[in-house]
């Protein structure tokens, strides 16, 4: 999808190239299909320092292998939709990261930080007892031990369909903690780094934009009204 004349893709590789934190990486992806369909991206540079593969069988599983292709560390992740991402938020998001001593840190947001900026958009929310709260594709992986998070993700992923399986990997207490909203952001963290290996923990940002990206008609229009008013 196209937000203001230019792919999501390509908007997301343009502001990491102007990251003074971040390197040339890997795209994990179908470089033949984006390439043939999308003649905007097909004629940017933003893609030429980026070594490309083939996508594995789920957003986790491709993450591994990007990383282990990679292998250095700290590394960042993040998702081809992240249209609206600037440079200010990935460098605000890595000098949070940079503070803390877990393996592996996820970029959260205030859900009413978006709801205040976007009134009337849909975010996906998690709910805890201290609040609800927004994802924004960003993730920090510190060291090898971050490798054991994604696989714990990745199996949680191929036992969506079997409620069971994944309240037994998650713990039922955790899984009736949150349903309850019994359960605070930290506990969360505390309890899945319990559970994965790896110390797994959170950033809050404050740029509400860094909660949108484009998976749906509604998340189409809207970045590409904000974009209209940054005139970007």
């Amino acid at each position: 999808a196209l937000v203001g004349g230019k792919s999501c893709i390509e908007r997301v590789l343009e502001v990491l190239s102007r990251c003074p934190s971040v390197d040339p990486g890997v795209i994990v992806g179908q470089r033949e299909k984006l390439l043939d369909t999308d003649f905007s991206f097909q004629s940017s540079q933003s893609w030429q320092q980026f070594e490309w593969l083939a996508p594995a069988d789920g957003p986790s599983a491709s993450v591994c292998l990007g990383v282990r292709q990679l292998d250095t560390f700290p590394l960042i992740v993040t998702t081809a939709d992240h249209a609206l991402l600037t440079p200010d938020i990935v460098e605000s998001f890595l000098a949070a990261g940079a503070e803390s001593s877990a393996d592996i840190i996820v970029g959260l947001i205030r859900h009413e930080c978006v709801i205040a900026a976007y009134p009337g958009t849909r975010r996906t929310r998690l709910r805890f007892a201290d609040g609800d709260f927004c994802g924004t594709n960003l993730f920090l992986l510190r060291n090898e031990q971050a490798i054991n998070a994604i696989d714990f993700w990745r199996n949680l992923e191929q036992q969506r369909k079997r409620p069971w399986q994944l309240a037994r990997r998650l713990g039922l207490s955790t899984l009736l903690a949150y349903l309850l909203k019994r359960l605070t952001l930290d506990d969360a963290f505390t309890r899945l780094s319990a559970r994965s290996g790896a110390q797994v923990s959170y950033v809050l940002l404050s740029q509400a934009r860094a909660a949108i990206d484009v998976d749906s008609l509604a998340d189409w229009e809207l970045a590409n009204s904000i974009v209209a008013q940054d005139g970007d």
